[in-house]
């Protein structure tokens, strides 16, 4: 308790103890980019290119050559207002973008275009995490994603925080999957010592296209 106190730097802390901080349960986070038009233009157009590949396909389950490339993934600045239960609301500076690969990281709701969402706080941290994803539920399952993440913390296995969040991007509230980024902070709150952290890359696995084949498809996911 005493490491996840001297952790938090955030004013929106400081008259709190460390069971407090470790017991805070967040109720809703709003997000407000700072340009906003960007944003939206930047949702449309991606939008728009998984409309012309889905007019293309005859396939029910699978949509050809649709990656969500970087092009789509820019930075934005934005403000993240975390509400807290039983207690206030605090402001984090950060950027955020796209994140996810193909399709069902995207969709409409209430008439707007919305995505799963990376978010990187430049100042402070929400339980001593400073990256996380907003996920939308049927990117992961919904529940399962939920009791895989939490089962596996259960059982001592390194798992990163995993519940649902009501999140409000630009105005339009949706219910998604709150995920811890696999960062150090993770291996830290483990009480590891921070090492190296190995991943696929996906430049040679998701991010080929249907009409790329991998040139060693057996080492892909080593």
């Amino acid at each position: 308790d005493k490491d996840l106190k001297s952790n938090i730097t955030h004013s929106c802390y400081n008259n709190l103890g460390a069971n407090e901080i470790k017991n805070l349960v967040i109720s809703d986070i709003s997000v407000k980019v700072d340009k906003n038009r960007q944003w939206i233009e930047n949702l449309m157009k991606l939008h728009l290119f998984l409309e012309e590949k889905k007019n293309k396909t005859n396939l029910n389950f699978w949509i050809n050559n649709f990656r969500i490339g970087d092009q789509y993934k820019k930075r934005f600045n934005a403000d993240i207002f975390v509400k807290f239960k039983d207690f206030k609301i605090c402001k984090f500076k950060a950027d955020i973008r796209v994140t996810g690969d193909l399709w069902w990281h995207l969709t409409w709701f209430k008439g707007s275009p919305i995505s799963s969402l990376h978010i990187r706080l430049l100042e402070g941290n929400i339980f001593n995490i400073t990256q996380f994803k907003l996920l939308l539920k049927d990117s992961r399952f919904g529940d399962n994603e939920i009791f895989v993440a939490n089962f596996f913390r259960h059982l001592g296995f390194i798992s990163p925080k995993t519940f649902y969040v009501n999140a409000k991007i630009n105005n339009v509230v949706n219910q998604y999957i709150f995920q811890e980024d696999i960062r150090k902070e993770l291996i830290e709150s483990y009480n590891l010592k921070e090492g190296p952290l190995l991943e696929g890359d996906e430049r040679f696995s998701v991010n080929l296209s249907d009409d790329e084949l991998a040139e060693f498809p057996e080492i892909n996911f080593a």
